[in-house]
């Protein structure tokens, strides 16, 4: 049911009066977020190709087997990898692998 000249969608509420989606904006945004394409909040320090090769440097990957899935030299994955420090503060592996997991790009493994 629509009010007439309004393009916002709504509903019939119990007696039958329009009513307009009682959803805010902030989580109609969180929605489409989670489901519109994985873009990144906008606290996320990462790009999504840098939460990529953070992932699969997580996962135990190394920088060529991550070039090869990316289909991109060694060397742009070391640059990824080296932007990813700087962004994050973390300067060893280990570090970015706890990262990793305390962000849920990667799980713990059973």
């Amino acid at each position: 049911m629509n009010d007439g000249g309004s393009s916002r969608p709504s509903v019939s509420a119990p007696d039958n009066k329009p009513m307009a989606f009682p959803f805010s904006t902030q989580i109609m945004a969180s929605v489409s977020q989670l489901i519109g394409g994985g873009q990144p909040a906008a606290s996320d320090p990462l790009t999504g190709r840098q939460r990529e090769v953070l992932r699969m440097i997580a996962e135990g990957h190394n920088i060529k087997a991550i070039a090869k899935s990316l289909a991109v030299s060694p060397k742009t994955v070391e640059s990824h990898r080296s932007a990813i420090k700087v962004r994050l503060g973390i300067n060893n592996i280990p570090g970015l692998v706890r990262y990793a997991m305390r962000v849920g790009l990667v799980g713990l493994e059973t």
